[in-house]
């Protein structure tokens, strides 16, 4: 094995209390996510949408990783490890990952849109920016909002070779097609999620697990089969 690429989605953190995008028809903490996540409206929404952040900012610090951040954490100190994540909350980096690639942004940051300064928050009081701007966005990328870090997605996928392993983990596939995008592409890969993926056989290893059961089960398959000295 060359590399060991791990695609993660709200499913990886959910097992420590964090609810998943869209655990029920669409709503997320009980707001549409067209409210609270959308380039268009959200200055329209302005009290809503840094109500809303504050709320997951509260309850991501009161969360703590489980043991399948663990075990990513742990294959980074074996393996050459590449870490993207559509998660927003930094329970990989406090499990003791590094280099982690946020896909759609980072639940402590603001910025000022006006300007570009950014700020780290555990709370954003709705003061103005020391531009004197009040348009303050979370550093969140919002539906129709460009994406840059897919970049980072795009390059893992397109220079994946046959002794490389890709692990997804934790996602539907709803938000980002993994099923698609893998599809025909070399290397052993597996997935790992309670509900099955419709893959069309896109994957070595369908894993029906949560995260916590079934990296364990893909790091056991791994030891039998692979050396830890990497290329």
């Amino acid at each position: 094995m060359t590399r060991l690429i791990v695609f993660s989605g709200a499913g990886l953190s959910a097992e420590s209390g964090l609810q998943t995008f869209r655990d029920v028809d669409g709503l997320w903490h009980n707001h549409r996510v067209e409210d609270v996540a959308d380039i268009n409206t959200w200055e329209r929404n302005y009290e809503l949408v840094h109500n809303f952040y504050n709320e997951r900012r509260t309850e991501i610090n009161k969360a703590a990783p489980n043991t399948a951040h663990y075990q990513i954490a742990e294959w980074q100190k074996q393996y050459k490890v590449i870490n993207i994540t559509q998660n927003i909350d930094n329970l990989l980096e406090r499990a003791g990952c590094q280099d982690v690639v946020h896909l759609h942004g980072v639940h402590d940051e603001v910025y000022c849109t006006s300007c570009g300064n950014l700020e780290q928050v555990d709370h954003y009081d709705f003061k103005p920016c020391g531009c004197g701007s009040t348009r303050i966005k979370p550093n969140i990328i919002f539906f129709g909002e460009n994406a840059p870090n897919y970049n980072s997605l795009f390059d893992a996928i397109n220079s994946l070779q046959s002794n490389d392993v890709v692990v997804v983990v934790g996602t539907s596939s709803k938000v980002i097609n993994f099923n698609a995008y893998l599809h025909g592409c070399p290397g052993l890969k597996f997935h790992v999620n309670p509900l099955h993926s419709e893959s069309l056989n896109v994957y070595d290893y369908e894993i029906t697990e949560p995260a916590t059961k079934g990296l364990q089960i893909v790091d056991k398959i791994i030891n039998e089969n692979y050396d830890k000295n990497l290329v």
